[in-house]
């Protein structure tokens, strides 16, 4: 069975009914089993709601906080190291006590991936290691003046690497571009972070079938089209999405970077619905694997 277990807003991770093996591990207050992910952000660029958007998606959002999306960002807890995935929300000094954070890992050199880092770095009396997707070419301030941040690697596509106990193969997202997602896996699970799937190369659609993933959280923003073709745009993003998964073959796949235009299709149309081995993450949802 695979070896993750679901919780509701962060409130209590089970082991699977009738599970007595090794891999039925739990989650319980503050200690944690395995590799606790934590969805942080689960938006696109634009976040939900968008500014000045009166679609939908941002009109519940604008009303029920819990809809709302931030940028994009994964935690990864496990034994006492925590790793961030991705730098695009400003209130990292806020969430983060200084000394919690054992590495940050980009996938891309985007603002909303990056944007984070320069409050991060003005910190005093630690020091952070960032592995990054490129080399941070378009944020030359940052660069010269890191701060406590330490530039310690750029990730290179199938060069693996090791971050605490959890081993990390970049995976190519695009055919040119500096864009990674990454496969993590410890002794218990392999999951898989590809924020961008619009444009994933064949050879890392192949590698991915090839590992046996227990896990995939993929980003799926819409792509950008004219106002009225959005909807069957949208549509054929999930359609993609679907083929992606059944190409792939993980046990569950859960979708993030997620755009409004993406909310408001699930929530307006009839085919927009999903497989039970495919869901959709909301912020602060969190799992063990």
């Amino acid at each position: 069975m695979p070896a993750f277990f679901w919780s509701v807003r962060t409130q209590g991770i089970w082991p699977g009914a009738g599970c007595n093996n090794e891999a039925c591990l739990f989650y319980s207050g503050d200690q944690v089993v395995n590799v606790k992910l934590t969805f942080l952000g689960t938006g696109d660029a634009g976040c939900v709601p968008v500014y000045g958007c009166d679609c939908p998606a941002c009109s519940r959002a604008n009303i029920i906080s819990d809809h709302r999306r931030r940028h994009a960002s994964l935690l990864l807890e496990s034994n006492g190291s925590k790793l961030l995935v991705d730098a695009g929300q400003w209130d990292l000094a806020d969430r983060f006590p200084a000394g919690s954070l054992s590495n940050i890992l980009l996938t891309d050199c985007r603002i909303e991936c990056v944007q984070g880092l320069f409050q991060l770095r003005n910190g005093r009396n630690i020091s952070i290691d960032v592995v990054t997707a490129g080399d941070l070419t378009g944020f030359g301030d940052l660069v010269e003046n890191p701060g406590i941040l330490n530039f310690t690697k750029v990730a290179k596509p199938f060069k693996s690497f090791v971050l605490g106990d959890i081993s990390v193969m970049p995976v190519s997202l695009k055919p040119s571009g500096d864009a990674l997602g990454y496969v993590f896996t410890n002794q218990k699970s392999k999951f898989a972070y590809i924020v961008n799937t619009d444009a994933l190369p064949q050879s890392s659609i192949d590698y991915l079938a090839s590992i046996g993933l227990d896990l995939l959280l993929a980003g799926c923003s819409s792509r950008k089209s004219r106002a009225r073709e959005e909807v069957v745009e949208t549509a054929d993003y999930l359609t993609a999405i679907r083929e992606l998964h059944g190409r792939v073959r993980p046990s569950k796949t859960i979708l993030t970077h997620i755009s409004h235009d993406f909310d408001a299709f699930l929530m307006t149309s009839e085919s927009a619905s999903l497989p039970p081995d495919i869901e959709v993450a909301h912020d602060r949802m969190s799992l063990v694997v």
